[in-house]
């Protein structure tokens, strides 16, 4: 695991391996099964949040508008993932005008899957 990378503790199975198949709904209620296409499937960039509208969780999904062009460039699609209900995602994503979709884990358990701590960026 490179040294830069936090210490993620039971996390270090998950490295290497391929991703595990989730579904989730957007902000519209569609469902969103990842990996994405199969053995043609394309990059996925996801990023977990504590929650939308709070002022760290906009600051970071602003980031990722910025910078989206650049993993589009690549093929790549990006998804933001909280425990956010559907509607509240789908008024926060037209709010902020943000390209991706946001995706709804409202009882945690893609969250806890991944083993990604709800604290993972604080100071």
């Amino acid at each position: 695991m490179p040294d830069w990378l936090p210490d993620f503790g039971k996390r270090e199975s998950l490295v290497g391996k391929p991703f595990p198949s989730v579904a989730l709904p957007n902000q519209d209620g569609k469902l969103i099964s990842i990996p994405l296409g199969g053995l043609d499937a394309k990059p996925v960039v996801i990023f977990f949040y504590g929650g939308s509208a709070s002022p760290r969780c906009t600051r970071e999904a602003r980031t990722f508008r910025s910078k989206y062009d650049s993993f589009t460039k690549f093929g790549a699609k990006v998804f933001g993932v909280s425990r956010d209900s559907v509607s509240f995602q789908k008024r926060w994503i037209e709010k902020e005008n943000l390209p991706f979709d946001l995706l709804s884990d409202e009882d945690g358990k893609v969250r806890q899957l991944l083993a990604i701590p709800n604290d993972l960026f604080l100071d």
